[in-house]
């Protein structure tokens, strides 16, 4: 399941991957490094568009063994992001995709990041939400919005990740800075991508089922709702997302 969620947030970043990776003119022997890989869903369309000397390091052992199984060419690693078992400067390009989100302090995981890049070389961020500032149609769904968003705070995520973006890059000290928003998915999905969709939303709804905040019933009168906005038309889900990169004095 994680892995076709990772694959599908990678394909919203394919355009504005390449065009990255093409401005900062990596070539097929660039060494870069994704952090926070998760089951290589990214990494592994990094490989197969050329960059060959691609590494990955996640923390969950079962998402590394999965991205190698899938693609043994790739260099991965079990590793905590706050500790990466790399030496300093060893990485042209350190990039990171829906990940900083997660993590108690961002700041410190880029501190990292820009120790093991080489001075010129690059932080990349390919995407970070701004949950906070989410617009749900219609209108009855707004609830719903909320809602995943007091789960996602629940759990500890960094909901406005996204908007602190340039802060936190200004933070580390790093120059050259671009920030920009991606441009919002289809907002007419396959059957398949809203059923995806609906089953994140639905894990995040069910933690506060487990706090007694929401009931079963609840959740599945949300879903009725969502389903019958999307037969109609009028589903509008939309998250802004950021990305950018900057360069390592």
């Amino acid at each position: 399941f994680w892995h076709k969620r990772f694959t599908q947030q990678a394909g919203w970043t394919k355009e504005v991957r390449r065009y990255i990776l093409q401005t900062l003119r990596a070539t097929r022997t660039t060494p870069l490094l994704e952090v926070g890989c998760g089951t290589g869903a990214v990494l592994n369309k990094i490989y197969r568009d050329g960059y060959h000397r691609a590494y990955g390091a996640d923390i969950v052992f079962s998402g590394v063994e999965f991205a190698k199984k899938h693609n043994p060419r790739l260099r991965m690693t079990c590793a905590d992001g706050f500790h990466l078992p790399f030496r300093d400067q060893r990485f042209t390009i350190t990039l990171c995709h829906y990940f900083l989100m997660w993590v108690s302090d961002p700041a410190a995981v880029l501190e990292e990041m820009k120790r093991v890049t080489r001075t010129g070389g690059h932080l990349v961020v390919l995407a970070e939400p701004n949950y906070a500032a989410r617009e749900d149609e219609p209108a009855e769904l707004q609830k719903l919005g909320e809602l995943q968003n007091m789960a996602l705070l629940a759990t500890g995520a960094h909901i406005n990740i996204g908007n602190q973006l340039r802060d936190l890059f200004k933070q580390n000290q790093l120059t050259d800075i671009h920030v920009s928003m991606l441009k919002p998915a289809s907002i007419r999905p396959t059957a398949r991508e809203a059923l995806l969709e609906w089953q994140v939303i639905e894990l995040d709804l069910n933690q506060l089922v487990n706090r007694g905040h929401l009931t079963p019933d609840q959740v599945e009168q949300f879903h009725l709702q969502d389903k019958q906005a999307r037969t109609a038309g009028s589903r509008r889900m939309f998250i802004p997302t950021y990305f950018g990169w900057a360069k390592v004095p």
